[in-house]
């Protein structure tokens, strides 16, 4: 059986589904600090362990 890859980074349109939210929303989150982006070849990728981090000091 394949299992498939473990998830280490999100697209941008990737973590605002798993999110449930906005692109607005998830690049205020960005803007205010609250959700730090990585660049890797041009693209910003919202790494797994900062989702994680928003939802754990959501709680």
């Amino acid at each position: 059986m394949h299992t498939p890859p473990e998830i280490l980074v999100y697209r941008i349109n990737d973590a605002c589904r798993t999110l449930s939210l906005g692109r607005s929303s998830l690049y205020k989150l960005i803007n205010e600090g609250k959700l730090k982006p990585i660049t890797i070849a041009g693209r910003t990728l919202i790494p797994r362990g900062e989702i994680e981090r928003l939802i754990a000091e959501a709680n």
